[in-house]
């Protein structure tokens, strides 16, 4: 009969039949890491990825770790009752010990057997939805189901927790906004008023960092137009947007300062989707080793692997990995092994759609791509990545509504650059001159913006008749990245892709040839 192992993670103490038993820290690491999924078969590779961080180890170290467990839980290899070995590939636990976590303030500790259902993890920001005021007559129902609709659409996000509509509702009328945090138990609030102006809704709406009292985003939002149903919903999907939006940077910048020795999951998540928006190449060690130690922390976070799926997705779009077939499957192993955790995660889906684009596949990318916006029609990089590979397909219509819903929904994305990069283009080639020029500028002075971006503003302000700033593009690429090429550039997925007109190839090299790039 099998021991009766639980594991202490807090702790990192192991007790096997009530008895404490002794172990290496990294084999506590990988018996943690095996028994976070039991039946999953973790390969040897994933393995020392995520315990070693991908350092060289001898042969000898995995299997030894290994022997290790097996001694200090009673198991025999030939007839194993926990950790199976499979020939050539790597292991599996196969049954699910009792895993003690610690909950936010270390107060407690719950046991729950077995592999952890997905859902927001422990530590995921929280937020209310309160009430929305009705200023008007007859707007008491719809200020009602607005809220509620608010609160449903952060919930689908997956990283947010919310707190119930109808808690928030049975809420005393004129509580304070500490004193509704405290009931809800959540950091953000969400507050808003709705009223009938101009033939249609106007809601002013804020998101509250509750315990400061302090307003992190404000708007007022108008939408004309008789369908009032319509108009709500249209008006939920861009709240939802904003409001992740805003509390994601906020997560960030808290991520950011945070004590770098024992950092929590949650923030060493936070801290890595941080570094990796600032699409530098050269920060992108520190990202790896960030989340690297989020994903020992916490195996079993599908956020977390999502995100470690793009960190392997920027290694070779920026042409630094070693061995880019490597490096694109380890992308792919890590968004399937996000999706594994949690299958209702938007960024699982998207993590693999990039893949595949990326790998060429782009039916199956768009596949993806549209179910993480099905899952989440707030996403806003969803819609725009589901652009982009319709953009490769030649899908220019629909590539330009996507990315325009992508813009509509978070003007001021870390990612936007790229919204607007999809824009120029096609707008340059259509000949929308006028537009294509304010696309290129929105690109150019994003913050987050990198080398293959501006060469795209570059080119287009040279081919839209604004020569001054498609040198000011240039010089900045040359002043940033001074080791950047036209080659770089020219080596871009969609001018690989055999939809690709010849006669726009063209105009891009004599605008390069112009310019002097």
């Amino acid at each position: 009969m099998a021991s009766v192992v639980r594991i202490e993670l807090e702790e990192r103490r192991i007790l096997v039949d009530g008895k404490r038993v002794g172990m290496r820290p990294k084999t506590f690491d990988l018996l943690a890491l095996l028994a976070s999924r039991p039946d999953h078969l973790f390969s040897k590779e994933s393995l020392i990825d995520r315990i070693w961080a991908g350092r060289a180890v001898s042969p000898d170290v995995l299997p030894g770790c290994i022997r290790e467990i097996r001694r200090a839980l009673g198991d025999a290899a030939r007839a194993p009752e926990w950790i199976e070995t499979v020939q050539g590939t790597g292991y599996r636990c196969l049954r699910a010990p009792d895993l003690s976590v610690a909950d936010n303030n270390n107060a407690r500790a719950s046991t729950i057997s077995g592999p952890s259902l997905p859902g927001p993890r422990p530590e995921c920001p929280t937020v209310g939805v309160l009430p929305f005021a009705s200023r008007a007559p007859g707007t008491d129902h719809f200020a009602q189901a607005l809220a509620r609709d608010i609160a449903i659409g952060l919930a689908r996000t997956r990283w947010l927790t919310v707190a119930a509509s109808a808690s928030a509702e049975a809420l005393t009328p004129g509580s304070g906004r500490k004193a509704a945090s405290k009931a809800l138990d959540v950091a953000y609030l969400v507050e808003g008023a709705l009223q009938k102006a101009d033939e249609g809704l106007a809601l002013q709406v804020a998101l509250v960092d509750a315990q400061k009292e302090k307003i992190l985003w404000a708007d007022r939002i108008t939408r004309r137009g008789s369908d009032v149903l319509e108009l709500m919903e249209e008006v939920c999907t861009q709240i939802v947007a904003a409001v992740e939006r805003e509390i994601q940077l906020h997560e960030q910048k808290r991520a950011m300062i945070a004590p770098v020795r024992g950092v929590a999951p949650w923030i060493g998540l936070h801290r890595g989707m941080s570094i990796l928006q600032q699409q530098d190449r050269a920060t992108l060690a520190l990202a790896a080793s960030t989340l690297r130690a989020a994903a020992r922390a916490d195996p079993a976070c599908a956020r977390i692997a999502a995100a470690r799926s793009w960190h392997a997705w920027q290694e070779h779009f920026f042409g630094i990995a070693q061995d880019r077939e490597t490096n694109l499957q380890k992308a792919s192993d890590l968004a399937m092994e996000s999706i594994d955790l949690d299958p209702q995660d938007p960024l699982g889906h998207w993590a693999l759609g990039r893949v595949r684009w990326l790998s060429g596949d782009l039916e199956a990318a768009a596949e993806n791509l549209e179910r993480s916006v099905l899952l989440n029609p707030s996403f806003a990089v969803g819609h725009y990545s589901l652009g982009y590979t319709l953009y490769l397909t030649g899908q220019e219509i629909e590539a330009i509504r996507c990315c325009e819903t992508a813009i509509r929904l978070s003007p001021l994305d870390p990612m936007a650059f790229a919204f607007h990069c999809i824009m120029a283009h096609l707008l340059c080639f259509d000949g929308k001159k006028e537009e294509a020029l304010h696309h290129a500028r929105r690109i150019a002075d994003h913050p987050n913006v990198h080398a293959f971006a501006l060469a795209v503003a570059a080119w287009v302000s040279e081919i839209c008749g604004n020569r001054r700033a498609a040198m000011d593009c240039l010089a900045h690429i040359r002043k940033k990245w001074p080791d950047y090429s036209r080659g770089d550039y020219m080596a871009a997925l969609f001018h690989q892709s055999p939809w690709y007109p010849a006669e726009r190839k063209r105009a891009i090299e004599q605008a390069f040839d112009r310019l002097g790039f």
